[in-house]
């Protein structure tokens, strides 16, 4: 009796809600852009606090083929003769393969910084070494730039002999000596 002659069709919904979110995700964009200081804040926030599990999870990829191989083939089958219930055998050789991969991964670790340190040390000596002659070509190659303009020349040579001191002083002074202990 009161049936009404128009028909709801769907689709004119759906677009209505897919427009509804277009506009809603402008406008959160929009804001967005308004205040990059804060957003790239929290970003810097956010990732600062998940840049630890994202190593972990990183660490755990790269190590689970290790600790599979260590759990299925060493230890599963030495212990299989040792242990007759399955369930304990496999709660057991899966904490014996996890702490072997550790001790594996740390290993590997110390052994990457025994190598890399004593480089970085003989890399900054020399860097200490040379740094004069690195200087002194780069002030010949700087006063070869005709910047037009006799006070921006003086200035600039004045800067960078600041800079040049600090850095030897720090690198000579500071990092050298305690490095050497």
């Amino acid at each position: 009796l009161f049936r009404s002659k128009r028909k709801f069709d769907v689709k004119y919904i759906y677009t209505g809600i897919t427009a509804l979110v277009v506009i809603i995700l402008s406008l959160l964009f929009n804001n967005m852009l308004n205040n990059m200081d804060k957003f790239k804040a929290t970003m810097n926030m956010v990732q600062s606090a998940f840049a630890p599990i994202f190593v972990g999870i990183i660490i755990a990829f790269l190590l689970n083929p290790l600790l599979t191989l260590l759990e299925k083939k060493i230890f599963g089958p030495i212990l299989s003769k040792i242990i007759k219930k399955e369930k304990q055998k496999d709660k057991v050789t899966r904490a014996i393969s996890i702490i072997f991969t550790e001790a594996i991964f740390l290993a590997l670790l110390a052994a990457f910084f025994r190598m890399l340190i004593p480089q970085l040390y003989t890399s900054i000596k020399t860097l200490v070494t040379n740094m004069p002659g690195y200087y002194r070509n780069f002030i010949d190659f700087i006063e070869n730039i005709d910047f037009n303009n006799k006070y921006v020349d003086d200035v600039f040579l004045e800067s960078l002999t600041k800079v040049y001191a600090f850095f030897e002083n720090f690198l000579s002074d500071k990092l050298i000596p305690n490095l050497d202990t």
